[in-house]
């Protein structure tokens, strides 16, 4: 959803237009006027969060890790409405770093999706657990070792 939302490039590349497509997916949570669920309805209010938070990574029309100012922006600045917990951010980049781990070609993590999932791990605020998954990054990196696939 977040890659594909209304607006134009500009639109898309500010913190405002994140927060209104999470505004909209808070909305899909309740039932209408009617009283049926609308998409979001049975799902909790943290998981939609969750499912938030994953997309932002890949919001926006700049290149990374340019693309990851708006999550920064959005999870670090206290006038922005997005709070969620330290550990579900963590989490949740975690787990998108993985995924750009697993799928990497190159072992350089200086560029391409090794590249991402070390710039992933630059939007949470530091903690060991992601020192130490950015470390890994960066052995695996220097190892020279090629990625099997």
């Amino acid at each position: 959803m977040a890659c594909h939302a209304g607006g134009t490039p500009d639109e898309r590349d500010s913190p405002e237009e994140c927060e209104w497509l999470l505004e909209d997916m808070i909305k899909l949570l309740d039932p209408g006027k009617s009283g049926l669920w609308n998409a979001f309805g049975l799902v909790p209010k943290g998981e939609v969060i969750s499912i938030f938070l994953g997309g932002l990574p890949n919001y926006g029309t700049q290149p990374p890790p340019a693309e990851f100012q708006i999550a920064k922006t959005l999870l670090h600045t206290p006038y922005h409405k997005i709070s969620p917990s330290s550990t579900a951010t963590k989490d949740v980049y975690s787990s998108c770093s993985r995924e750009s781990h697993d799928n990497a070609t190159d072992s350089n993590y200086k560029v391409d999706d090794m590249g991402i999932a070390y710039n992933r791990l630059s939007v949470p605020k530091p903690s060991n657990r992601i020192v130490k998954e950015q470390e890994f990054i960066k052995v695996m990196s220097r190892s020279g070792i090629p990625i099997p696939h």
